[in-house]
């Protein structure tokens, strides 16, 4: 269920275009029950098949977009919470953009 709300939420909401549109259908795809993505940028780039440099440019455009969020950074990898959900972990979907 979350999978869906999440992916609803990106066809509905998000301002994206382009790579970074793509880019974040897939992690509403792969984010886990509290809408986090625990995947490297080269794990990223191998399973949408895109540069590492195609993927780390969407993701800085998302984030700029605020569409997703930077959570920790432990040298290797970043944690990206997508921003339908609340630092707890609960869906809010569009409430975000109302909120911004």
């Amino acid at each position: 269920m979350g999978m869906e709300r999440s992916i609803q939420w990106v066809f509905s909401n998000s301002q994206s275009t382009r790579g970074a549109r793509f880019v974040l259908s897939y992690l509403a795809f792969i984010a886990n029950d509290l809408g986090e993505v625990l995947k490297t940028i080269n794990e990223m780039s191998e399973q949408l098949n895109l540069s590492r440099q195609s993927v780390s440019s969407a993701l800085k455009r998302l984030v700029a977009l605020g569409e997703i969020l930077p959570i920790v950074k432990d040298g290797r990898s970043m944690v990206y919470r997508l921003a339908c959900y609340s630092e707890a972990g609960e869906f809010i979907g569009a409430e975000t953009k109302e909120a911004a």
